[in-house]
């Protein structure tokens, strides 16, 4: 490693050797990905459809000391959440494997389908 002179920033520069070949486009996505930057940016909320099991655990876990009355009194639409879920909860853990498994072949038909 050998020092350089900036006046800002911080610049880090990996060599692989001869395992991977020089490849003169490496750049090329990320110039595409830069172009495909420029303009508005989404602002919305994120959708849990847009995860995987792994990641969508992860985001959960990034707050885990929030109640979920706190998560439904936050969000910034016309529809009444609190009464809304006093009816139309299910309490998974009240299931037993098989019954979950039923019900969520009932409730997402097009996922049941997919395993």
């Amino acid at each position: 490693m050998k020092r350089v002179d900036f006046p800002v920033g911080t610049r880090i520069e990996i060599g692989f050797g001869p395992a991977i070949p020089e490849d003169s486009a490496a750049l090329f996505w990320a110039a595409i990905a830069t172009e495909m930057a420029e303009g508005q940016s989404y602002e919305g909320k994120s959708s849990p459809w847009w995860y995987d099991a792994p990641q969508f655990d992860e985001l959960l876990s990034a707050k885990r000391n929030k109640r979920v009355a706190d998560y439904i009194r936050e969000r910034k639409d016309d529809r009444d959440w609190e009464n809304w879920l006093q009816t139309h909860r299910v309490e998974l853990n009240a299931m037993t494997t098989p019954q979950l498994i039923e019900w969520l072949d009932k409730r997402y038909p097009s996922s049941a389908a997919a395993n």
